[in-house]
């Protein structure tokens, strides 16, 4: 049996979901930037690779393709310019879509009385990185609730999220496992 390319499935994911066809040009230049334990995969071989796993992934179901999207990867237009008022770039097409569908799948069901916008800021405040996440001060306020009521919502939703989460990752690492992708699969905390 041949060894696996991956040694993890965080490394996999982040690799398949972060490449990108710029990477192609950087490998005529001979910079070779990691993404995950992938050997090196760049250029054709990379975009090869990436979109083996990828594949593998929407194999698992659109949920689990979409919550494993959100997670790996990357939330942030970086094509957009930074705002303004804070200097953060604003969120991607593709990360906002799989927190709306995510909102709808998970969050609102969850927890009944959610305003469907509001589902979609926590699922968003649930797999942002720590300095980009809304307070829930600012989220109290656009919503119109207190500050308790969207912790407590917050706590809810993540809840179910990391549930649902959990379960894709178990999925995804027996689909990458099985197909010889990566090694033997340990959950990402989520």
């Amino acid at each position: 049996m041949k060894e696996p390319v991956f040694d993890s499935l965080g490394n996999a994911l982040t690799f398949a979901y972060r490449f990108s066809g710029q990477q192609f040009a950087r490998a005529q230049n001979i910079d070779p930037t990691p993404l995950g334990s992938g050997r090196g995969l760049v250029g054709l071989d990379g975009a090869a690779q990436a979109g083996m796993i990828l594949s593998e992934i929407r194999s698992c179901g659109l949920l689990t393709e979409t919550i494993l999207l959100a997670r790996f990867a990357d939330p942030f237009d970086r094509s957009a310019r930074p705002c303004d008022c804070c200097g953060h770039v604003g969120v991607s097409g593709e990360f906002r879509g799989a927190c709306v569908y995510l909102a709808e799948k998970i969050a609102m069901p969850a927890a009944a009385t959610l305003h469907s916008r509001m589902a979609v800021e926590l699922v968003m405040r649930y797999f942002l990185p720590k300095d980009h996440k809304r307070t829930f001060g600012s989220l109290a306020r656009q919503f119109g609730d207190g500050e308790d009521k969207a912790k407590k919502l917050y706590y809810v939703v993540a809840s179910a999220l990391k549930r649902a989460e959990s379960a894709s990752q178990a999925k995804a690492g027996g689909a990458l496992e099985s197909a010889g992708i990566v090694g033997i699969c340990e959950q990402i905390a989520a």
